[in-house]
C-alpha cells in the first residue's frame, strides 16, 4: 500500500540548447515555446491559445513583450529601455495605438535604485543612509501622503529590521 497519493503533475521538455519549450500540468495549463533561428524573438503560448512574442536585442534582454489581441482586449505591448550598464531605465505600457504608461527608474552614481517614477508623476525615493546595505523607501516621496520603510541590515547583509511610517515593525534574531 503506498503511503502517499499523487496529487498534481507536471512534465518539462527542453530543446538541444536547455531552454524551455513545453509545460504541461495535471491541470491541463500549457505552455509552448518558439525560438528564431538567430534567438531574437520567443514566441510563447498558453492553453487558451493566448500567444505572447518576446523580441531581444542585441545584448540578450527583452526588449519589447506583445499579448496578442484576445476577445475585445486589444493587443498589449511593453517596451524597455536600458542604460549602459544594463539597468531598466523606462518601462512603456499600453494598448497598440492607445495610451501607453510611463515607469521610469533612476540610478545613482554608484549605481543604486535612486527613485522610481510611476505613471501620474508619483515617485518612489530610495536613500542608503551612511553608504550601507540599509535602505530608506520613501513612498509618494514629495507629498503630504509619503510614508517610508527602512530596511536596516547587519554587516553581513541579513536583516535586522524594518521600521517606518508604511509598515509593521519587524525585528530578527539569530540564533547560530
Amino acid at each position: 500500500t503506498p503511503l502517499f497519493e499523487l496529487l498534481s503533475w507536471e512534465n518539462f521538455i527542453y530543446g538541444s540548447t536547455g531552454e524551455l519549450l513545453t509545460r504541461t500540468t495535471s491541470s491541463n495549463a500549457s505552455y509552448t515555446s518558439s525560438w528564431t533561428a538567430d534567438r531574437s524573438q520567443q514566441t510563447i503560448t498558453d492553453e487558451t491559445g493566448t500567444s505572447v512574442t518576446v523580441d531581444y536585442d542585441a545584448a540578450g534582454r527583452a526588449a519589447t513583450i506583445t499579448r496578442q489581441a484576445v476577445g475585445t482586449v486589444s493587443q498589449h505591448v511593453t517596451t524597455i529601455e536600458y542604460d549602459a550598464d544594463h539597468r531598466v531605465t523606462k518601462v512603456l505600457e499600453g494598448p497598440v495605438g492607445g495610451e501607453r504608461l510611463v515607469t521610469e527608474k533612476q540610478y545613482t552614481k554608484a549605481g543604486l535604485l535612486d527613485r522610481i517614477i510611476e505613471p501620474g508623476g508619483v515617485i518612489t525615493k530610495f536613500d542608503y543612509p551612511g553608504n550601507t546595505r540599509d535602505v530608506t523607501i520613501t513612498y509618494h516621496y514629495g507629498t503630504t501622503k509619503s510614508s517610508t520603510r527602512t530596511v536596516t541590515r547587519h554587516t553581513d547583509g541579513r536583516t535586522k529590521e524594518v521600521t517606518g511610517t508604511a509598515v509593521v515593525e519587524e525585528r530578527y534574531r539569530y540564533y547560530f
